[in-house]
């Protein structure tokens, strides 16, 4: 039974609002926290650490997530997630859209931890635009069979700390949605600081319409 609930570590700034949403004690905490006082010059930022997002969690703390959100009286958010949070953020698109401007999901899966099996069934089916039916029912959310209904702008990202099948996801996730963008910061901005490299990607992101066409 999971008796964690989302933590509010910080809400500061003013202007446009931003959402920062990571796990709790996972490898992108720092991370999360240095993007984060970097937005916060120009922007309204609520930081929020997560219980881990799992096959049995993440329909509770996707519930938590929508009563906070209510309850901060945020009428609509970019919403920037580390790891498996990014499973929290698309759900909440696709319940009310109109609470999410846009997506930032950093080395996001498009499942709570993903097992090795479904891990392979993702590869296979990035390949198919129509998919293969070898996924049996589950509980778990699995963002690969909507997101053809993800439509505000998304950015996936993928930083020195994703694993290959991250990586590979994100690309295939991105090209799959209509109006979603890839970036490798290793490739794309080698030798930088990459919470830098984040603020500096999120803030010129907001700049993008939240209706636009897919870009190259």
């Amino acid at each position: 039974m999971l008796t964690e609930q989302i933590q509010i570590i910080s809400t500061h700034g003013s202007g446009r609002t931003f959402v920062v949403l990571y796990e709790h004690g996972c490898a992108y905490e720092q991370d999360a926290k240095l993007l984060a006082e970097k937005l916060a010059a120009t922007a309204k930022v609520l930081v929020l650490a997560s219980p881990v997002v799992s096959a049995l969690s993440w329909q509770t703390i996707s519930r938590q997530l929508e009563q906070l959100i209510d309850a901060q009286k945020i009428r609509q958010a970019s919403y920037i997630c580390f790891g498996d949070t990014g499973v929290l953020a698309q759900h909440l698109y696709l319940r009310t859209s109109k609470l999410v401007r846009s997506l930032l999901l950093i080395d996001a899966s498009s499942s709570p931890h993903p097992t090795r099996t479904e891990r392979f069934i993702d590869s296979l089916e990035a390949y198919f635009p129509l998919g293969l039916p070898l996924r049996s029912e589950s509980k778990t959310f699995n963002a690969r069979s909507h997101l053809q209904r993800i439509r505000c702008p998304v950015l996936r990202v993928a930083t020195s700390k994703a694993t290959f099948f991250l990586k590979d996801q994100s690309m295939a996730d991105s090209i799959a949605m209509p109006t979603a963008w890839f970036c490798d910061i290793a490739e794309e901005y080698p030798q930088q600081d990459e919470s830098t490299v984040l603020a500096l990607i999120a803030e010129q992101f907001q700049e993008i319409p939240a209706k636009c066409p897919q870009g190259s």
